[in-house]
Parts: structure tokens; C-alpha cells; sequence
């Protein structure tokens, strides 16, 4: 876990968040989903200037090690726009 702490938010994680992460992938979470809820999360996104278009380009290159192409970029700003 703390790996993901590092790579999505820069910080060391406490001892209760990695026992909370812990719990949830002892229970069925995938890695996944637990990288999902990091990218989702509030913390994540004030990181990343607090707006859909920064945290977009950033979950493009978090995710797929990539810039965005313009056009998938349009459509998932679109769809956050929503």
C-alpha cells in the first residue's frame, strides 16, 4: 500500500490507512479498484490543481504512462463536465 501512497500521493501513508487498504483487499478489492479509489479520491484530485482538465492528463499518465489523444481527452472532459 504504501507504494500507492507514494506513486498517486506523494506521501507516506499512516498506519490505519494501510490497515483500512488491508482490510478491504482481504475482503475482495482488487488493486484495481484500490488505485480507482485513489485517483477518485479528494486528495488526489486537490493535488492536481483541482480541476477536471489537470486531473484528467494526470490520471491518462497515473494510468496509461501516456498523454491523453485529444479526442479521448474531450470526451471523458466532457463526460466529467456532466
Amino acid at each position: 500500500m504504501q507504494n500507492y501512497y507514494q506513486q498517486y500521493l506523494a506521501r507516506t501513508a499512516g498506519a490505519s490507512e494501510v490497515a483500512g487498504w488491508v482490510n478491504v483487499m482481504q475482503h475482495g478489492g482488487t488493486s484495481a479498484q484500490v488505485i480507482a479509489d485513489f485517483l477518485g479520491s479528494r486528495e488526489y484530485y486537490l493535488d492536481h490543481s483541482a480541476n477536471a482538465s489537470d486531473w484528467l492528463s494526470s490520471v491518462y499518465q497515473g494510468v496509461l504512462a501516456r498523454s491523453p489523444d485529444q479526442s479521448g481527452y474531450d470526451g471523458w472532459l466532457a463526460v466529467l463536465s456532466k
